[in-house]
């Protein structure tokens, strides 16, 4: 097992570095869907001011994000009112059943569960408005 990845596209290098941080900071959208199994889950939002933080609007939803993702990407004000790529990590949804946290909530609909041995893949489909 090497100790540093290369990721090429098309014979043009992408990243390099250590697996780990290839993974949790990715240089491009290539990338961040690329390294992962499941793949990162990629949603288009925009960009919105909300008092002294950011939000991201996904169809009708609302997306408050940590002072601590505005604070390492502080190029996101650059985009306000347009697109982004929004990436979530499969290991970083939760059902809100069993999560009291209610931070950064969105409601997703299941609509396949595939049981795979130990581990279990959910299916959803992000919701366009609240209801």
């Amino acid at each position: 097992m090497g100790t540093r990845v290369a990721v090429m596209r098309k014979g043009e290098l992408q990243q390099v570095g250590e697996p780990q941080q290839v993974y949790d900071r990715p240089k491009n959208l290539f990338v961040a869907t690329f390294i992962g199994s499941p793949a990162m889950n990629l949603v288009t939002g925009q960009v919105h001011e909300d008092g002294d933080g950011l939000t991201v609007r996904i169809g009708e939803q609302l997306l408050q994000l940590p002072e601590s993702v505005v604070a390492k990407r502080p190029a996101l004000r650059l985009h306000l009112g347009g697109d982004v790529a929004v990436g979530i990590r499969p290991e970083h949804l939760a059902d809100a059943a069993y999560d009291g946290s209610g931070a950064g909530r969105l409601e997703a609909e299941v609509t396949l569960v595939e049981t795979l041995g130990s581990e279990r893949l959910v299916h959803v489909h992000c919701r366009r408005s609240r209801s």
